[in-house]
């Protein structure tokens, strides 16, 4: 069976990548599609434990896992392609990283990634996910660009 891996990170970008990855998989025959939240407590400004005076440690990064593997099984709960088998999965660590591993750990023949199109001075602090994922995968890379509506589009 065709796997391909697609990124969901619950924005708009996300959304779109994962709409779009159905669509064509089912087009082209159906498959499993891997949907991949990455969290990444470095984003959060904390590392993956918190740990109190008294020594009793605070799950942080397993209660924001948990939060998520929710998060993604409800927007998952209605979608449906046919032909395309819907396969959820969070993992924690830095996200290009971990979806390059992901893709090699499931032999993915295609990944889907949506793009923030972020420029300038915000994409040299935060970098391109996506950019990086392109030049390292060594595979197959499509980058699904979010169609701007009059909310999000810049003059």
């Amino acid at each position: 069976m065709r796997t391909w891996i697609v990124g969901h990170d619950f924005s708009p970008q996300g959304h779109e990548a994962l709409t779009t990855a159905l669509r064509l998989l089912s087009e082209s025959g159906g498959g499993r599609l891997v949907v991949l939240h990455v969290h990444d407590p470095a984003s959060e400004g904390f590392g993956t434990e918190l740990t109190v005076p008294w020594g009793a440690g605070l799950d942080v990064a397993g209660s924001f896992r948990a939060e998520a593997e929710r998060d993604l099984a409800k927007d998952l709960a209605n979608v449906a392609a046919p032909g395309v088998e819907i396969a959820p999965v969070v993992v924690t660590g830095h996200v290009a990283d971990e979806f390059l591993r992901y893709a090699n750990t499931v032999d993915a023949e295609l990944i889907v990634v949506g793009s923030h199109g972020r420029k300038g001075l915000e994409r040299w602090l935060l970098g391109s996910v996506a950019e990086r994922i392109v030049r390292q995968a060594g595979r197959s890379v499509l980058v699904v660009k979010h169609a701007p509506t009059v909310d999000n589009a810049h003059p």
